[in-house]
């Protein structure tokens, strides 16, 4: 599998690991980025083309575990109900459920030998 797009889904699922980093980015508070909810969600959805990554990490029967949990993150951001603004998403519970499972898949997800 490409290591570059190994590496933008890991980084992708780490962004969504970090609430603080989505605090700074979502809520103005960085001076020089910014981001949303949203942009976030369509870079790994469809600039990463999350759908196929998790089909082909499947095939590699080294990864099984990693590819089960992203099922299981991708199947939790696709049935979020996403409230009106960042800070509501930000204090969401279900929402801190999702930034949780990005932290475990990080954790168990071995990049290193790319």
């Amino acid at each position: 599998m490409n290591k570059d797009w190994v590496n933008n889904i890991y980084n992708s699922i780490k962004d969504f690991s970090n609430i603080e980093k989505q605090r700074e980015l979502w809520l103005g508070l960085n001076e020089n980025y910014a981001s949303s909810f949203d942009e976030d969600i369509n870079l790994l959805y469809y600039s990463f083309c999350f759908d196929e990554f998790i089909i082909e990490l499947n095939k590699e029967s080294g990864n099984k575990k990693v590819a089960d949990e992203l099922v299981e993150f991708k199947n939790m951001l696709d049935s979020y109900e996403k409230p009106n603004t960042e800070k509501e998403i930000l204090e969401d519970s279900a929402w801190l459920n999702i930034v949780n499972k990005a932290g475990h898949i990080v954790k168990i997800w071995d990049v290193s030998n790319l």
